[in-house]
């Protein structure tokens, strides 16, 4: 039985598209490995488990992702998903555009909150221009600890991220125009004697909200009273909620304030 031209042509069509779209691939899953490696040093290690690359809708997944940086940050996610991009600006270009960014289970440990003194960060670390713009980003049960604070469960969404050579020097890195922020728990230590507790803390550009939030005392009232010098009261306070109506942010010298419209506080109890 003799196989005709036609179709002998088009087979090998097939398998050679088929070959060239899986080099592609496997070429830009190294290369992006690669570009990962180039990154990681003695002072910051980074490691991920798997590399995928969807030439088709233009997507790059990586799995088990850990960073490291001189033991006092840790940093671990399951999975990072870009996607919407073009593979050549994300190996080749110094811009990069994405439809989508999702970050399933991030977990960001600081074991050392203290500056380095050494470290300045000013535009003459660096020359080099790029630009980062992704339409919208997805963080899913991601996590938090520091010495202060500690985050056990939160949700975050972002639209039109910009990052870029002039935000990274900024107190906040990166802008964007719309957010919305859910944390199912979060606790802060305040000092030795009190805990800042707040079961749910919902953000948005329209308000930020607390609910059933609450100041303790970590030590007794007897434990109290010999490690304050100067007379304090020992004191509990509870409250249903605060309202923080069209909260703006306002960057300083050294950090940033928030401001707003309107404020409102519900069933606030001092005790």
């Amino acid at each position: 039985m003799k196989i005709s031209k036609k179709l002998t042509y088009s087979i090998f069509l097939v398998i050679t598209v088929f070959g060239i779209y899986f080099g592609i691939g496997k070429w830009a899953e190294h290369k992006i490995g690669k570009e990962i490696q180039k990154i990681s040093t003695d002072e910051l290690k980074i490691g991920y488990e798997n590399i995928q690359v969807q030439l088709i809708n233009g997507s790059v997944t990586i799995d088990s992702i850990l960073i490291e940086k001189n033991k006092d940050l840790v940093f671990n996610v399951e999975t990072i998903s870009l996607s919407g991009i073009s593979l050549f600006d994300l190996l080749i270009e110094d811009k990069l555009k994405a439809s989508d960014l999702l970050i399933m289970k991030p977990v960001l440990i600081k074991k050392n909150l203290k500056k380095n003194k050494n470290s300045i960060s000013t535009k003459s670390q660096s020359d080099k221009k790029f630009s980062v713009f992704i339409d919208k980003v997805t963080l899913i049960s991601g996590s938090y600890i520091d010495n202060h604070t500690a985050i056990n469960n939160f949700d975050l969404e972002l639209s039109n991220l910009n990052i870029s050579d002039e935000t990274i020097y900024s107190v906040i890195p990166f802008d964007f125009t719309s957010h919305t922020l859910q944390i199912k728990d979060l606790s802060y230590k305040i000092n030795a004697f009190y805990t800042f507790s707040i079961p749910k803390f919902n953000s948005s550009n329209e308000q930020i909200a607390l609910f059933d939030f609450s100041i303790n005392p970590t030590v007794s009232r007897s434990e109290f009273s010999k490690s304050i010098k100067n007379e304090q009261d020992y004191m509990k306070l509870t409250g249903e909620s605060l309202i923080i109506k069209k909260p703006t942010v306002h960057e300083q010298t050294k950090g940033f304030v928030i401001g707003a419209d309107a404020l409102y506080m519900d069933y606030i109890n001092l005790s």
